[in-house]
Parts: C-alpha cells; structure tokens; sequence
C-alpha cells in the first residue's frame, strides 16, 4: 500500500484550512447569536449573569495559563520526536489543541452573550478570537517553536519538498 506524499507547501496549508475553520465557526456563532438577540429576547435572563460575572474572568485566565503550560508540554513531546514526519504531526496536534482551549472559552463567551445579552461576554469573546487570529500557523512559528536540524529546516523551508 503506497501513502501519499505530502509536501511543505501542503502541510502549511492544512494547518492553515484548520486554523481558517475554528475563526469562521466562533464568527459564524458571534453573528448568529447578535442576529437572535435582534429579533427576540424572550430567553434572556438576567438572573443568570450572576454565574457568568464570577465563572468567565475564573474561566479566562486558567485557560489562558492552561494553554501555555499545555503548548509548552506539547512542543517538548514534538522536539522529543526523532521522526520529522511524526514531529510534524504532533505539532498540529499541539496546535489544535491550542486552538480549541481558546475557541472553548470564545465560545463559553459567546453563549453567555446569548443568555444574558450582555455585551461584556462578546467582548470577552472578541478578545479570544484576536488570540486566536495571533496563532496563526507558519513556517517562521514552526521553525521558532521546534527544534530541527539544519536539514529539517530546509524541508520546512522548501515548499516542493516531500515530507516522508
């Protein structure tokens, strides 16, 4: 059975398709909620801001320690690798698992946004969506997070390049 090659070129790109896709839900979901909030505040309850007002900046700030130590966790088990291919795996594990910390907080946000309609979660939530933008996958963020060697670095830096 033969697999298919993959080339530098295209692992940046699928890092990128899946970065593209956890922004576009959390905005698809930003707009949906501001759009229902519009036409119909009948489940709002301002009752339960009391929950969000201590559970949201709580929720914010171990995630944001969690995702570092996480990451930091992570890139270690990427430069333990030997295996290029199987170090580059990892990496975007590590990156989705960035990612997701951070949409889950957005999206925590964005449905207390919805339930109380205060503004204070969108911004919150806005707030992780600009983290989240700053993530962006590239090859000069690779390069600075891994460890690799000097032939490793040409195949990141080589878009042509067969990644086996």
């Amino acid at each position: 059975m033969e697999t298919e090659k993959l080339t530098s070129k295209e692992y940046f790109r699928y890092n990128e398709i899946i970065h593209f896709a956890f922004i576009t839900i959390l905005i698809i979901l930003g707009v949906f909620f501001t759009y229902a909030l519009k036409f119909g505040t009948d489940h709002v309850d301002p009752a339960m801001n009391i929950g969000f007002m201590y559970v949201m900046p709580v929720l914010a700030v171990v995630s944001l320690i969690a995702c570092k130590l996480l990451f930091k966790q992570r890139l270690k088990e990427c430069n333990a690798e030997m295996n290029f291919k199987v170090k580059l795996l990892l990496y975007r594990s590590a990156l989705i698992q960035r990612f997701a910390i951070n949409e889950g907080v957005a999206f925590s946000a964005v449905a207390a946004y919805f339930l109380t309609a205060r503004l204070e979660y969108l911004a919150v939530s806005a707030l992780f969506l600009i983290i989240l933008l700053s993530f962006k996958p590239s090859r000069e963020k690779l390069v600075e997070h891994l460890d690799l060697t000097p032939e490793e670095k040409n195949f990141v830096n080589d878009p042509t390049a067969e990644i086996v």
